[in-house]
C-alpha cells in the first residue's frame, strides 16, 4: 500500500515501524497531518470486522470518528471513518487486503479548502495492490 504527499517542503516525516506520519502547518495558520499504516491482520480477520473494531477502538479519540459509507479505492472496498469537531476533522480509509490490514487517517482544519484540496490530492495517489 502506498500513498503520495502533495509536493510540499514543509512536510514533517516520521517512522515507526510500516507506519508513517506527516504532519505539515498551512498557510491558514492550521495542521494537518497524515497517518498511513500497513501492518499483518489477523489471520481471521476481514474489512467488515476490522472496521467494526477500529470504529469501536476511535470512537473516544479527540476527535471521535464513525463509521460512513464505504468506498472503493484502487479496486478494493474500504471502510471509512468520519468524525469532527469544531476546529478538526478526521477521516479515516482501511481495509483489509490478503494478509496486510492498512488504514489511511487524515486530521485536518474545518472549512480550509487548502487542506481539503491536498486531502483529495493525497487520496487520488492511494494504491493498494503497490
Amino acid at each position: 500500500m502506498s500513498m503520495r504527499l502533495v509536493k510540499s517542503p514543509d512536510w514533517h516525516v516520521s517512522q515507526f515501524g510500516t507506519t508513517f506520519g506527516a504532519t505539515r502547518r498551512l498557510p491558514s495558520g492550521g495542521v494537518m497531518s497524515v497517518l498511513v499504516s500497513d501492518i499483518l491482520a489477523n489471520p481471521a480477520a476481514d474489512t467488515e470486522s476490522t472496521a467494526e473494531s477500529y470504529a469501536k477502538l476511535e470512537a473516544d479519540d479527540r476527535v471521535p470518528v464513525a463509521r460512513v459509507a464505504d468506498r472503493v479505492v484502487d479496486g478494493v472496498n474500504c471502510f471509512v471513518l468520519e468524525g469532527q469537531t469544531a476546529k478538526e476533522r478526521r477521516s479515516v480509509l482501511g481495509a483489509v487486503v490478503g494478509d496486510r490490514f492498512f488504514t489511511v487517517e487524515f486530521t485536518l482544519p474545518v472549512d480550509d479548502p487548502e487542506a481539503d484540496a491536498m486531502m483529495d490530492q493525497m487520496s487520488a495517489t492511494i494504491d493498494i495492490a503497490g
